[in-house]
């Protein structure tokens, strides 16, 4: 298992390398203090993908931390799992300017590394957090009619949920976010 996970770690570090110098990233990349890479285990059971790094996420170069990665760190706990058990990435791996959505544009850009980071780490569940990810990983419809359903990508079971940040700002969508949660953790 040990080899694994160094070979796993070393061929994230080629991944994180090629995104950091690919030019399509210039302008993101000059707003942003630094490469946001993903955190967790590189053997994961369950991934979970995000849009874009905020200003927190920024600050710190990790995925989901601040009030949203609270949120996240709460609900993992509900199905008995904390941070390091799982793998947290985002879509773009640089934060936006002024705290935008992505780009079509990056997005596009971003999508191969992403594939990539989720092949390496090989989850057998991801789960899209919000409607980029939604997307990113072949959601088809608004997330409002699709969050909770389980769906087959590339052989991954994929299950879109609301972003912890909609969540935030939208209280009433909490008992939904919590009901798709627990079908995430009878997933795994």
């Amino acid at each position: 298992m040990p080899g694994i996970i160094k070979r796993r770690r070393k061929t994230l570090g080629k991944v994180y390398t090629m995104y950091e110098k690919d030019k399509a990233f210039g302008k993101l990349r000059q707003y942003a203090k630094g490469l946001v890479r993903g955190a967790g285990t590189v053997m994961p059971h369950v991934a979970f993908v995000g849009e874009a790094p905020g200003q927190y996420e920024d600050e710190r170069g990790e995925p989901f931390v601040g009030p949203s990665g609270k949120l996240l760190n709460d609900l993992l706990a509900h199905i008995g799992l904390d941070r390091e058990d799982a793998f947290l990435t985002n879509c773009v791996w640089y934060r936006p300017s002024k705290n935008r959505d992505p780009s079509e544009s990056e997005l596009e850009a971003s999508l191969p590394y992403l594939y990539s980071q989720l092949f390496v780490v090989q989850p057998r569940i991801i789960v899209a957090l919000g409607k980029f990810a939604h997307e990113a990983t072949g959601g088809k419809g608004p997330i409002t009619f699709n969050h909770g359903k389980v769906r087959k990508w590339e052989g991954v079971c994929i299950m879109s949920m609301y972003h912890p940040a909609y969540v935030l700002r939208n209280a009433k969508e909490s008992p939904t976010m919590y009901e798709d949660i627990e079908k995430v953790g009878g997933l795994l």
